[in-house]
């Protein structure tokens, strides 16, 4: 009996065991049911729209789990023909992204409403930033009391080089290409007449196409636009006359407007993060798969890794792996490389490279560029087949730079003594103690005219372009994403929307055909998270010379974390 009564307690457990193990393949592998009538909610905030997932458990805890860009994107695409999603509900709390990728939401809010669904927003902040994604809504509606700063974009530049003289600091650096200014902030005391152009230039773009875009979203003249940026900050009341906002109401008042233009109040509410939970493929589902690489933040040597002042640091090995993975894995029919890097070690930079190159040789690649693919950006993004920038991405900057901080004036100044015991005449020259010599300059010299060489190389050969255009091209200056298409740097205007449509045109699949696509690197795991998830306490050694310039700079114009300083910040309040 007690044999038998065991048997059926074993038995029993194991069918409690199958019964549990089909129902998590269940959850996994159906389609969660949606409601039939569904009303989509998006939030958008300060932590909102990031490239790539954190691989960090204390950010995740502290809310690093918004939805990123492309599940963003995919995600209002797919409600846009899903017949249960009925509308769209945004909020907007201080946003805080680079212009490419507030267009990106912009255009997927454009398809969205283009399937005939409401989309109604409500600005909680004053942002010109919110109010850019805002505008491509139906309505645009403000809280009692908020207010609409409409001043404008403006580049704010430092230079500390006369700060670095007080203190006994010589910053040491040489370039290639007169437009390559990226070390000016710490070498001059103002601007050079080559980077006011550019900037100069960049902010006629930047600014005319913010203006451009609100003035056709609201059926107003650019000119009624500028005629509002003197007078700045604009009252709720002045907004609506002046035609940039169509309601003054409270954010529990903002379901209600979407329920009127609908015309129906049987509705569910629904977050976007959400809905993404209910785009699961099931079991017999099993869409053609597309490879995301993500290359977020400055290229360094090495691991990846996260910081809170440096942000995210992409490695090399990192990269290099994810390439490799989607390459060798025979169901991926795509790879889009996403870039969103400013720059840095031309080492890292060449890694990457290879391994891009190897990709592109197996299977279809195509470059979607983000907020910005400048310097080592732009030299891992040459490798693809095609190259997509968003109108306002920074592009390019074709050059290279080196350089430290001599900082022998500050330590006798502090009464520090070195004693230097070398077995080469020039075995100190990257430390930081004096500026160089005139012989340890010219090697300074050679090998960047050696690595600028190879840069050119690449370009030519992923661009299919003349050399001597190249070069025309390889001044260091940095271009929009429209100009980059203009002059050959890209292949067109378009966004991850648009890259997901190449990856299918050339892997010979249908247009607007169902995929799977899956990000690499992938997320850590939370044991790795809980052991650190690539975080560190400081940069890598030597991340603060290879990417000093380019990624503080256009990092800081990005609306990110400057790696180091801020030599330039494109404010948009």
């Amino acid at each position: 009996m007690r044999r038998r009564a065991n048997r059926l307690v074993i038995l029993g457990i194991l069918a409690v065991s199958l019964l549990l193990v089909v129902a998590g393949v269940a959850l996994v592998l159906l389609p969660d049911r949606l409601p039939d009538h569904v009303l989509l909610q998006l939030r958008m905030g300060p932590e909102s729209l990031p490239e790539q997932r954190s691989r960090s458990l204390l950010s995740r805890l502290l809310g690093g789990e918004e939805p990123t860009v492309l599940e963003v994107v995919r995600g209002l695409d797919a409600a846009a023909s899903d017949p249960r999603v009925k509308g769209l509900t945004l909020r907007l709390s201080g946003v805080r992204c680079g212009l490419g990728r507030a267009q990106e939401v912009r255009q997927a809010l454009a398809r969205f409403r283009a399937s005939g669904k409401p989309v109604v927003a409500l600005m909680e902040k004053d942002g010109l930033l919110d109010y850019y994604v805002a505008a491509a809504a139906d309505e645009v509606a403000m809280l009692p009391g908020g207010s609409l700063n409409f001043t404008g974009l403006v580049f704010a530049v430092p230079f500390a080089r006369e700060t670095l003289d007080r203190v006994g600091i010589h910053p040491d650096f040489e370039r290639t290409g007169e437009e390559k200014d990226s070390p000016e902030p710490y070498t001059r005391r103002d601007m050079s007449e080559a980077m006011r152009r550019n900037l100069e230039r960049l902010m006629d773009q930047f600014s005319g196409e913010m203006l451009g875009d609100v003035a056709a979203d609201r059926g107003l003249a650019v000119a009624d636009l500028e005629s509002l940026l003197p007078e700045g900050f604009l009252t709720a009341a002045g907004a609506v006359e002046a035609g940039l906002v169509d309601h003054i109401i409270h954010a529990d008042q903002v379901r209600a407007r979407a329920v009127e233009r609908l015309g129906a109040g049987d509705l569910e509410d629904l977050g976007l993060s959400d809905y993404l939970g209910h785009l699961r493929h099931g079991w017999f589902a099993r869409p053609p798969r597309v490879a995301v690489v993500h290359a977020s933040g400055p290229l360094i040597l090495g691991e990846s890794a996260e910081n809170e002042w440096y942000g995210h640091l992409s490695g090399s090995d990192t990269l290099a792996g994810a390439l490799r993975a989607a390459r060798e894995d025979e169901g991926i029919e795509a790879v889009i490389l996403r870039v969103d890097s400013p720059g840095g070690s031309a080492a890292a930079s060449e890694v990457v490279w290879r391994e891009a190159r190897l990709t592109a040789e197996a299977k279809p690649l195509v470059v979607s560029m983000g907020d910005y693919g400048a310097s080592g950006g732009y030299y891992i993004a040459a490798a693809a087949d095609e190259i997509l920038a968003d109108g306002s991405t920074i592009t390019g900057s074709l050059g290279v730079f080196s350089g430290k901080f001599a900082m022998g004036g500050l330590y006798r100044w502090m009464g520090l003594n070195w004693e230097l015991i070398k077995s080469g005449e020039n075995a100190d020259m990257f430390l930081d103690l004096e500026p160089w010599t005139d012989d340890q300059r010219r090697m300074v010299q050679a090998e960047l005219a050696g690595i600028y060489e190879r840069f050119l190389e690449v370009v030519a050969e992923g661009r299919g372009m003349e050399p001597d255009r190249v070069r025309e091209l390889a001044t260091g200056r940095i271009f929009s994403g429209n100009e980059a298409v203009e002059v050959g740097l890209a292949d067109a205007v378009g966004g991850l929307h648009e890259a997901l449509e190449a990856a299918r045109r050339r892997a010979g699949l249908e247009p607007g055909a169902a995929l799977r696509v899956e990000e690499f690197p992938r997320p850590a795991g939370w044991l790795a998270g809980l052991l650190g998830g690539g975080r560190v306490a400081s940069p890598p050694p030597g991340a603060f010379t290879e990417a000093l310039g380019e990624a503080a700079r256009w990092q800081a114009l990005a609306g990110q974390q400057p790696l180091a300083y801020e030599p330039a910040r494109l404010r948009a309040p």
